[in-house]
């Protein structure tokens, strides 16, 4: 490798880096404030805060201020869509696969054969895998869950 070339991929890391950095204070802030509850983790403890506010690196709940500094881990309210997407999907894909291997084994065993016996198996998989994930992402969105979205590493805390 050429010494042009490392020095420009090094020069794309580190650039993307001190972008990434300058973005995580907005791309926080525009997370926490637009929830109603998150819960904060320290050394003092876990507790559910009620109209966050985050300004900078100071979090403003209920007329108290804390610092980034003294918090370990902030969380958020999401769903598991993404996670029952992938379970139907894959429950929809072994599904859709048996039948279709069922199904031309047993429309396709007449002597004379099928043409197209595989592309058949394929399309029902293929429908079965998409139907599969879509309802595992409807029941996985009524499943509430806490997202992690910021970990950090602090030492003093809350009262």
């Amino acid at each position: 490798m050429s010494p042009t070339f490392v020095a420009a991929v090094l020069t794309a890391v580190i650039a993307a880096s001190l972008h990434a950095q300058a973005d995580t204070s907005s791309a926080l802030s525009s997370r926490i404030n637009g929830q109603a509850l998150i819960r904060v983790s320290g050394r003092w403890g876990t507790r559910t805060l009620v109209g966050p506010r985050l300004s900078g690196r100071s979090l403003a709940f209920e007329g108290t201020e804390l610092g980034l500094d003294s918090v370990d881990r902030i969380q958020v309210r999401g769903n598991a869509a993404g996670r029952g997407a992938l379970i139907g999907a894959g429950i929809g894909l072994a599904g859709g696969l048996a039948m279709g291997i069922g199904l031309t084994s047993s429309l396709c065993n007449d002597g004379l054969g099928c043409r197209n016996a595989g592309g058949g198996s394929a399309f029902i998989a293929l429908v079965s895998t998409a139907g599969g994930a879509l309802l595992g992402a409807l029941i996985g969105s009524t499943a509430k869950r806490w997202v992690t979205i910021y970990p950090g590493g602090g030492d003093s805390g809350l009262p």
